[in-house]
């Protein structure tokens, strides 16, 4: 009898002693899996972050070389019309008088005769012309 009391009673620590190596190993796992998704979605949100940081750049890039280019093209109308200017000074002192009225352009001379063209743009001249 006594021999299986204490039969018993070692069969009821080995069973607490499994009950406690099953629990802590639960509660390792619970960590274990909390932490690799913790580690995942920081590695995926430094990804993230970089890929916005790399299109940032290239986006700055972008508008740099649009303010670049914006420059260029204020600088060479405001040549374009100064060059105009003086071509239409020029022609206005030898008597030719040109006029620009949105897209009409209107040229007279001296002897009263007068010219109006319309000016083609892109959008609407005829390529076989």
């Amino acid at each position: 009898m006594i021999l299986l009391a204490s039969l018993v009673g070692i069969v009821s620590i080995s069973n607490l002693i499994s009950y406690v190596i099953v629990g802590v190993l639960a509660i390792v796992g619970v960590l274990a899996v909390r932490h690799s998704k913790k580690n995942a979605l920081i590695a995926f949100q430094k990804e993230t972050i970089e890929a916005f940081q790399q299109r940032m750049t290239l986006l700055e890039a972008e508008m740099a070389a649009q303010k670049s280019e914006i420059a260029a093209l204020r600088d060479e109308n405001a040549l374009r019309k100064f060059q105009l200017d003086t071509l239409t000074l020029a022609l206005k002192q030898r008597g030719i008088l040109v006029t620009f009225d949105g897209d009409l352009i209107t040229i007279s001379d001296q002897h009263g005769t007068q010219t109006a063209r319309r000016r083609k743009t892109a959008a609407t001249s005829d390529p076989s012309a």
